[in-house]
C-alpha cells in the first residue's frame, strides 16, 4: 500500500475497508470457520487509491482456545479485476457503437478524432478520410469552438463528469444541425486518462 511499517502500525485494519459490510462478512466467516480463503474485497490504500485484494487468513489459538493471533496472506488482484471489467465494458461499448441512430466519436486528449462510427458518418456526411484531417471542435459553429476545446481540456485533465451540451454541428454540406453531445473521460487499466467517447444525437425538433 506504499506505506512504511511504522505508518501501517499506527492504523487499524478497518480503516482500509471501502465497504464496512465486506469487513463484517470477512470477520464473521473467520470467527465461524477459523479460516477464510480467497476473500476478495476493495481496500483504500494509504495514498487514496482504490485497490482490489484477495485475502486468505487463519486464526491461531493458544492452549486455552483463545485467539492468539491471525495469520494471513493478501494478493493484489487489482489489475486482473480491472481487466475483466474492461472486457465487459468493451462489449457494451461495441454494442452501442454499432447502433444505427446514435453517432459516436472517439477523441484523444487534445480533441483530435480517432474514430467515428457509421451512424455519425451517416448523420454528418463526413467520411473517415474527412475526419482524419479535422479536429472535433472544428465540427461546430465557430462561436462554439473555444467552449468545446475547454470542455475537452477539462476532461483530459481528469474531470470524470459527463458533460451534456446542445451543440450546433456543421454537416459536411455546410448545413447546421443541433445535437446533444454528452462526453466522458475513459481511463486505462492504470487509471490514466486514455480517450474521450462522445455521443452525438440529433435533437428531434431539429
Amino acid at each position: 500500500m506504499d506505506a512504511d511499517p511504522a505508518t501501517l502500525a499506527s492504523l487499524y485494519a478497518s480503516t482500509f475497508y471501502v465497504s464496512a459490510e465486506d469487513e463484517e462478512t470477512f470477520k464473521a466467516r473467520l470467527r465461524e470457520f477459523g479460516v477464510v480463503r480467497g476473500f476478495e474485497t476493495h481496500l483504500r490504500a494509504v495514498d487514496g487509491r482504490d485497490i482490489r485484494l484477495r485475502n486468505t487468513a487463519r486464526i491461531h489459538r493458544d492452549t486455552d482456545g483463545k485467539i492468539d493471533y491471525v495469520e494471513g496472506v493478501v494478493e493484489d488482484v487489482t489489475r486482473a479485476w480491472r481487466s475483466i471489467g474492461n472486457h465487459r465494458e468493451a462489449a457494451r461499448y461495441q454494442a452501442l457503437y454499432e447502433c444505427d441512430h446514435m453517432g459516436i466519436l472517439t477523441l484523444d486528449g487534445s480533441g483530435d478524432i480517432q474514430d467515428a462510427n457509421p451512424a455519425f458518418r451517416a448523420l454528418s456526411g463526413y467520411e473517415e478520410e474527412d475526419l482524419s484531417s479535422v479536429s472535433y471542435a472544428a465540427l461546430f459553429e465557430w462561436k462554439e469552438e473555444a467552449e468545446t476545446l475547454e470542455k475537452i481540456r477539462q476532461l483530459s485533465a481528469g474531470s470524470p463528469a459527463i458533460q451534456e451540451n446542445l451543440r450546433k454541428l456543421r454537416m459536411k454540406d455546410g448545413s447546421i444541425r443541433t445535437v446533444n453531445s454528452p462526453s466522458i473521460l475513459t481511463k486505462d487499466g492504470d487509471l490514466e486518462p486514455d480517450h474521450i467517447p462522445v455521443v452525438l444525437e440529433a435533437t428531434p425538433t431539429d
